[in-house]
């Protein structure tokens, strides 16, 4: 049976990203300015950045890379992370998801106020955090103590993320295994060490994955 570091490794680098014509498109291009290596042949992003602490300027790699970078100094990852935040896909014009994901109809998007009908929450992650009939695209919006440090819309944004094709640092098994750690211990124990993520260590390596 394999690890979760075993589960780790099967993030491919070269995951393919989301076409041009999707409506990931424009946000794409905009973070694809900002990535000083840029794109080789179609294929994946060199990103070269300064990792100074836990969640500000960090590399994009693996859980267990992140764990391991020195305190500081330049480091170019083979990842690609090109995802983008909660606030984009709770956003009407940003849907529908990539399937089999639903949003669910907005009742009133101005006010972030969505029905039922989308893809519920702990049927997808696992465990019991939110009511049962809460959809992903709620907890994007619950914020607040309802959702302490955003945790479960970095979670749902990066599932998203994940499915478009648009980060391959981490899957979905691995993205899972994080969040049940959370949802039962409170916070997640990096494989193979000692360290122990706090609930806004865990958001600010979801957030690495997510370059502004």
């Amino acid at each position: 049976m394999s690890s979760e570091a075993d589960s780790e490794n099967k993030a491919s680098p070269s995951a393919p990203l989301a076409r041009e014509n999707s409506p990931l498109a424009s946000a794409l291009e905009q973070r694809r300015r900002l990535l000083k290596g840029g794109l080789s042949g179609g294929a994946v992003v060199a990103a070269l950045v300064s990792r100074q602490a836990l969640g500000a300027n960090a590399a994009c790699t693996t859980v267990s890379g992140w764990t391991s970078l020195p305190p500081s100094g330049p480091r170019t990852s083979h990842y690609v992370c090109n995802g983008v935040t909660p606030g984009y896909w709770g956003q009407q014009q940003h849907t529908p998801w990539p399937s089999p994901y639903r949003a669910g109809t907005a009742i009133d998007d101005s006010q972030h106020i969505w029905d039922s009908s989308g893809t519920k929450f702990n049927a997808t992650f696992g465990g019991s955090k939110y009511p049962s009939g809460m959809t992903m695209m709620q907890v994007i919006w619950l914020g607040g103590s309802g959702d302490p440090y955003q945790i479960g819309a970095h979670f749902v944004a990066t599932l998203l993320n994940i499915q478009s094709h648009i980060i391959n640092v981490l899957d979905k098994q691995k993205l899972f295994s994080i969040w049940l750690s959370y949802v039962n211990t409170g916070g997640y124990n990096v494989p193979n060490t000692n360290i122990v993520w706090s609930p806004s260590q865990i958001v600010d390596y979801l957030k690495s994955t997510m370059p502004i």
